[in-house]
């Protein structure tokens, strides 16, 4: 597409490849022959991937079947390139459909082998109802909802990475996965380096890929010693104390399998986002700077906006 700056035809619009019909159908394509576009440049498959996943775009089939021909040429990509559009993926608003679309057209397999190996792979027990693949996605689409840092994204992307190599079937508790946690910690070291991640990345992305079974672990001691009750945060950015890392909602739910102890929820809540936390089983909401330091409405305002 394009405008005319000519004298004789200045703002007239030019639109050769009928982009303009595309855009308002949701329709990505390539406008000249696909397999040579990605072949010029093999970044433009992953770019595609991006592009649908920041503008809700559909891949045309055409163009994603070439996608799925020419996914192994990704390798003559250099890693920091590929790692910068893996990076761009996550930082779309639903990071999960670009990623879907690199999985379905086989990049995956070539630019992050580990997350690929995930598809397909059952993890059915008393907390996971989805395969390792959809359940990364949810998460990651979780921590996108909650916070626009990339490496938390990251994080979110690489927690159960070790859960295909620990995977064991147990007649009485189904699929597990003991020791992923410290399994997939000392695995992102190594893979850090492939991926061409910072040191920052690598040690934020390790420390709570190691850390990210802790709640459970911790919670089970308190309800061995009959605390009275449970309480889990930061959900939401905070403004009385400074929040480093957002806990996941999931968690709840999951504790309430175990429990009948009153569980809390606390960090940045608000009238906004607290039903969320209700819906994922919490029993009580801890609530501080929405009320306190509330520019908007009294204390009292603010608890009637609560109810």
């Amino acid at each position: 597409m394009a405008v005319s700056l000519n004298k004789d035809n200045f703002g007239e619009f030019f639109d050769p490849f009928n982009g303009m019909e595309d855009l308002n159908n949701k329709i990505l394509r390539t406008p000249l022959d696909s397999d040579t576009t990605f072949s010029d440049d093999p970044l433009r498959m992953m770019r595609a991937a991006y592009f649908s996943s920041k503008l809700s775009l559909e891949i045309d089939s055409i163009c994603l079947k070439s996608i799925k021909k020419n996914a192994e040429r990704i390798t003559i990509v250099s890693q920091e390139r590929k790692t910068n559009e893996l990076f761009k993926i996550l930082g779309t608003k639903k990071p999960s459909i670009g990623l879907n679309i690199l999985q379905e057209s086989g990049l995956m397999n070539f630019v992050f082998p580990e997350i690929a190996v995930m598809y397909g792979m059952d993890q059915s027990n008393e907390y996971h109802h989805k395969d390792i693949f959809y359940h990364t996605l949810e998460v990651v689409d979780n921590a996108a909802q909650l916070s626009d840092k990339l490496d938390l994204r990251l994080a979110a992307l690489v927690h159960d990475i070790a859960k295909p190599k620990t995977r064991r079937l147990s007649k009485s508790k189904g699929y597990t996965f003991y020791g992923h946690d410290d399994v997939g910690a000392r695995m992102l070291k190594g893979i850090s380096t492939n991926m061409k991640f910072s040191n920052s990345t690598r040690d934020y992305i390790t420390k709570l890929t190691s850390l990210h079974l802790r709640p459970i672990s911790l919670a089970k001691k308190a309800i061995k010693a009959k605390a009275s009750y449970l309480a889990f945060g930061s959900y939401y950015s905070s403004k009385t104390k400074k929040t480093n890392h957002v806990a996941d909602i999931k968690i709840l739910t999951k504790i309430k399998k175990i429990t009948k102890t009153p569980i809390v929820a606390i960090g940045g809540i608000n009238s906004e986002n607290y039903k969320n936390l209700l819906l994922n089983n919490a029993n009580f909401l801890a609530i501080s700077g929405y009320i306190w330091n509330n520019k908007k409405y009294k204390p009292q305002e603010a608890i009637e906006k609560l109810k």
